[in-house]
């Protein structure tokens, strides 16, 4: 992670912005008085979302970890997303 100022964030931001989606890798912008921000992917802060929401029921998160050690041991199958959805009766449309 790099940080710029915000001066030289706003001078360049078309760089900035060049650099994080080629290296994926977040930008902090201070700003003197005010808190420092991230340039962050917003498809990296959508993943983080869905993730804090996957985990924040101790139930869920205890159920994913059991998947995790089934996995980990070999019991879990393998398939594709196709065959999952039409397992559980997801339509595309539903997605």
């Amino acid at each position: 992670m790099s940080t710029i100022t915000f001066n030289d964030a706003a001078a360049d931001l078309g760089g900035v912005w060049d650099e994080v989606e080629r290296n994926r890798r977040h930008v902090v912008i201070k700003r003197q008085g005010h808190e420092d921000m991230a340039l962050v992917p917003a498809e990296e802060i959508a993943g983080i979302e869905e993730t804090r929401l996957l985990l924040g029921s101790p139930e869920n998160s205890a159920r994913l970890l059991q998947s995790l050690h089934r996995m980990q041991r070999g019991e879990g199958e393998t398939m594709t997303v196709q065959e999952l959805a039409a397992r559980y009766g997801i339509h595309e449309a539903d997605l």
